[in-house]
């Protein structure tokens, strides 16, 4: 009976996964901690089509959302995604640690990879198809001084998403200020250089410590095809208590 079932899987490229209950109890509450922090604002930077922004309403369906997205293309589809939601707002700009005009390096096969910071080689030796990019120019700000340029109203218990491709300290560079009133961080971190220039996990642990956040989390954890090196992974910071 047992090979029957096999060949049968086999013939229709189908697999049985075993049953986990830890893991269904796990999803029901998952993300209940982030609920108790009471987050009314959510910064949404390197928003892409909306991906993060729609998880997170279903998190916090009262929030107000307000996603950054450097790419036209990538923030004409946020716009639309987002056309019904009254309580989300979007810039297409990017954002650093000065105001003005910067190089954009957008990865032409996969857009997701597309980063102020210049593709590095173990990037493109861990991901092939990411090796064609193309240098623009886009506008950037410092978030702070986009937000009070712009009078944009936030609500209190803040949290930020950062999605940039190794470029996370130029954005925090650029949003002091926002920081004193940040609850959560979410973050995608590199555990190995995969940009020029770009910060490191350790790095990055350290200076948000210092800035008063104690990583909370993780997940997402990524490695290379080729050898099994750590790459990236998303990262949850959260404001430590005085």
């Amino acid at each position: 009976m047992k090979s029957l079932i096999k060949k049968l899987l086999k013939r229709y490229n189908r697999t049985i996964i075993p049953y986990n209950a830890y893991y269904e109890k796990l999803e029901i509450i998952k993300y209940d901690w982030i609920k108790e922090e009471n987050i009314e604002t959510v910064i949404d930077i390197g928003s892409n089509d909306g991906g993060f922004a729609k998880k997170i309403r279903k998190i916090l369906p009262n929030a107000k959302i307000i996603s950054f997205e450097a790419l036209e293309d990538f923030y004409q589809n946020l716009v639309e995604n987002f056309e019904h939601d009254k309580n989300f707002e979007s810039f297409n700009i990017a954002l650093s640690n000065f105001n003005g005009e910067t190089r954009f390096y957008r990865c032409i096969n996969n857009p997701g990879s597309s980063s102020l910071l210049e593709m590095g080689e173990l990037h493109i030796d861990a991901y092939p198809k990411t090796s064609d990019n193309v240098e623009i120019n886009v506008k950037c700000y410092k978030l702070d001084d986009f937000i009070q340029k712009n009078k944009i109203k936030l609500n209190r218990n803040l949290m930020i998403k950062i999605d940039v491709q190794g470029a996370e300290k130029m954005i925090f560079e650029g949003c002091n200020d926002l920081l004193k009133n940040t609850s959560i961080i979410f973050t995608e971190i590199s555990f190995n250089s995969l940009y020029n220039n770009d910060i490191l996990a350790n790095d990055l642990i350290n200076y948000l410590y210092k800035k008063g956040f104690k990583l909370e989390g993780i997940e997402n954890v990524s490695q290379s095809l080729k050898n099994g090196k750590f790459l990236q992974a998303d990262m949850y910071f959260k404001k430590m208590k005085k």
